[in-house]
């Protein structure tokens, strides 16, 4: 997202995909943090994570955790035991075994899709069309 009426220095590079067989853009916006807004410093992104995997147990619940701007607020997997223990542990607000029900919730403001690679499309384009932002690797 750009910020309107704030300077931004961009800088763009190229990476390429372990297989060389992509090539993606990535554009780094720094825009100095005595810029921004009292109210987008303010804000605590209260986000849902679908998936309780590895990928989300070594990475994705211990980063919303240590982020200053940024709470775990739900937790969603297929499997309700699992979903239950990582919840607990990270001290979600609310706990879900259906994706559907989690997307519906008003306050989650943003998903990261920690499922396996072959239902990523669907379940980011779930998540946007409920109107959340996503994080999707890959």
């Amino acid at each position: 997202m750009l910020w309107p009426n704030h300077r931004r220095n961009v800088s763009a590079n190229f990476a390429r995909c372990s297989k060389q067989t992509c090539r993606a853009r990535v554009v780094t916006l720094h825009t100095p943090a005595t810029e921004l807004d009292e109210s987008m410093s303010e804000k605590i992104l209260r986000v849902g994570v679908l998936g309780c995997g590895p990928i989300s147990q070594f990475a994705h619940f211990e980063s919303v955790q240590k982020s200053r701007n940024a709470a775990l607020h739900a937790v969603c997997d297929a499997d309700e035991g699992l979903a239950n223990h990582f919840g607990r542990f990270y001290d979600a607000k609310n706990i879900y075994s259906d994706y559907d029900w989690m997307l519906a919730h008003p306050d989650v403001d943003a998903i990261v899709v920690g499922i396996a690679d072959a239902f990523h499309v669907p379940a980011a384009l779930k998540a946007l069309a409920a109107g959340k932002h996503v994080l999707c690797e890959k």
